[in-house]
């Protein structure tokens, strides 16, 4: 269930008393909310906390592109307008989010987001997340990269392909992984802890590396080469970009593959089953999950921004080629 969707559910019908800022009220509703249901009742108030209810008037501007902010915003009631470059790129209503870029890597705002009508939204902070428990934090990654793999698996596939060019450096594995989005904040020797882990696996042109509709544990990092991905024997993805990942849908949302990628010229990945990580020791245990959890969600925000991107270029496209076959008609 889309986190968005699941926020408006549980905050639907809450007094005036919850967005003056008070959360009791509210406990109820988010622990019967799919959610949050492997929170507990002080992890669900945990979260709460780290969070603000804001109303916006008809036009105000709420986020500025360029800005630098770490908020995530989900919407109650009312629309909002997402521009970039002064051009507006998307519409979107209650039970949205936006902010996800922002708030999963720090990066600027890449949008202007204003309240197209008044609107009411909630707000949640990394900052405020950060300081959460360790268990709090975990579990959140966990299920907002669940989340972003269902909205990334909602947008037209035909969208997403990547264009990038192959990988020709030679550097070691370990310094590329360690410039990995997913892996970046692991310390040098937890990632070789992770290593001993895992399999460098090499595999020929054409070759497949997972088959649709299996099972498995496994997740890919990919150093050097091409990978295809196929769903339903139609191509719908080729990545190319060292640090790519693939094959974190089934294991993050314990299901089997939902398409079949194969190597397009000579590929080398790191396989990692997700399954030895709780031979981890301690707190490394927990720290290494946390950062690979967000580590997905960092990625799958970058996959849906562009995909948001392509999908608003194509129907700015379609609705200037209609416009002119409309003056046709009319000539």
């Amino acid at each position: 269930m889309d986190l968005a969707y699941d926020l408006r559910v549980a905050l639907r019908g809450l007094s005036e008393t919850f967005l003056n800022g008070k959360i009791k009220d509210a406990m109820d509703y988010v622990n019967h909310v799919q959610f949050f249901q492997n929170f507990t009742k002080e992890q669900v108030k945990e979260l709460l906390q780290a969070s603000t209810i804001n109303k916006f008037p008809k036009g105000k501007t709420i986020v500025a592109e360029g800005e630098i902010d770490d908020t995530l915003y989900v919407i109650l009631s009312g629309r909002v307008k997402i521009k970039k470059d002064n051009k507006d790129i998307a519409s979107i209503g209650a039970g949205e989010c936006f902010g996800e870029m922002a708030y999963i890597c720090g990066q600027a705002r890449s949008a202007t987001v204003s309240a197209e009508t008044e609107c009411v939204l909630i707000k949640i902070s990394a900052t405020l997340m950060d300081k959460s428990s360790k268990d709090i934090q975990l579990l959140f990654y966990k299920n907002f990269a669940t989340t972003l793999i269902n909205r990334f698996s909602a947008q037209d596939p035909q969208k997403v392909k990547s264009k990038s060019d192959y990988i020709k450096d030679n550097y070691h594995i370990i310094q590329k992984l360690m410039q990995m989005p997913t892996l970046k904040a692991l310390k040098e020797e937890n990632l070789k802890e992770l290593l001993r882990l895992s399999k460098v696996k090499k595999f020929k042109s054409g070759e497949l590396i997972f088959e649709e509709d299996s099972y498995e544990s496994l997740i890919y990092y990919l150093i050097s080469g091409k990978t295809r991905i196929v769903k339903g024997g139609k191509e719908i993805a080729v990545l190319g970009h060292s640090g790519d990942v693939f094959g974190e849908m089934g294991p993050i949302e314990e299901s089997v593959r939902s398409a079949s990628v194969y190597a397009v010229d000579e590929t080398v990945c790191v396989e990692i089953d997700i399954t030895n990580i709780d031979r981890v020791l301690g707190d490394d245990k927990y720290a290494l999950r946390h950062i690979i959890y967000r580590g997905f969600a960092e990625v799958l925000a970058n996959r849906l921004r562009v995909t948001t991107e392509e999908l608003g270029r194509t129907k700015k496209e379609l609705l200037r080629l209609k416009s002119e076959k409309t003056i046709e008609k009319r000539d």
